[in-house]
């Protein structure tokens, strides 16, 4: 399914309203620009009420376009565009095509097809570094909107004993599956759809989550719904200056900042779980 680009000029003001409001009418992907927003979402959820509610805000200034974009070919992008990436010089991200000259402690082998998360991204190689400082061993873990599926599969082999995954793109899943399946691990559960719409059976030792900021704020308690205590809490995808808020709403939630880190303006934050 193609997707449709929405790019929202607004006042700074009016800019999380209108993302707020975007993502309740199902668009997923927000990108912040200069002068305003893109927002993505799926041909098939496209509404014309959409467009009714942006009119809305026309007196104030807001102004937007509109255009169709063809999911690309990922598959063919990294080939022919990237190289392995290496995080702390102890884990390499790459395609089973490339050739290296040393091993390194842990290999991720993805090909990204449709999806997002190949390594490249700061977000993503934040998460990757975070995952390294904890001791997944035997924990149950949470994937949410797993894209490519790296974070499940570098769960699985930091010792996770089990690992589950949710994306709300049909690509993402059969992606991740594939990529799963690539790196050894057979089995693992991937829900489709919203975390507030998906039945679990269990709670988390560890929930990741790398979107972005406002499906951050959304979802944060149900991700506290789902983690058992003393459980632990990674989320990237947003900037730098995001971290005061998403803290502070962590916080109101039972979740205790640990550590932050920042990359290209990129944030990633660890939380505990301590209860309310």
């Amino acid at each position: 399914m193609d997707f449709v680009e929405v790019s929202v000029q607004a006042p700074e003001a009016l800019r999380d309203l209108l993302i707020a409001q975007l993502f309740g009418l199902g668009f997923s992907a927000f990108q912040e620009v200069d002068d305003g927003f893109i927002a993505s979402v799926e041909g098939d959820q496209w509404e014309q009420e959409v467009l009714a509610m942006l009119d809305n805000y026309s007196e104030q200034g807001v102004t937007y376009t509109t255009t169709p974009v063809a999911k690309q070919n990922w598959n063919e992008v990294w080939e022919n565009n990237f190289d392995p990436v290496i995080v702390e010089d102890k884990v390499v991200i790459k395609a089973p095509f490339h050739t290296l000259e040393r091993s390194f402690d842990y290999e991720l082998l993805i090909m990204p097809k449709m999806s997002f998360g190949t390594g490249h991204h700061a977000t993503t190689a934040q998460m990757v570094s975070m995952l390294l400082q904890i001791d997944a061993t035997g924990k149950a873990v949470l994937d949410v909107g797993t894209g490519t599926g790296i974070l499940a599969i570098m769960a699985l082999k930091r010792g996770a004993s089990y690992v589950e995954a949710t994306d709300i793109d049909d690509w993402c899943r059969d992606n991740s599956l594939d990529n799963l399946h690539l790196n050894g691990y057979e089995n693992i559960p991937i829900q489709l759809g919203a975390i507030a719409d998906i039945t679990f059976d269990r709670k988390f030792d560890l929930i990741l989550a790398n979107i972005n900021k406002n499906v951050l704020l959304s979802e944060l308690e149900h991700y506290v719904s789902l983690l058992h205590d003393n459980s632990q809490l990674l989320i990237s995808g947003f900037y730098a200056e995001d971290i005061a808020d998403l803290e502070s709403h962590g916080k109101s939630l039972g979740l205790s900042s640990q550590r932050t880190t920042v990359k290209d303006n990129w944030a990633c934050i660890q939380f505990d779980h301590i209860g309310r």
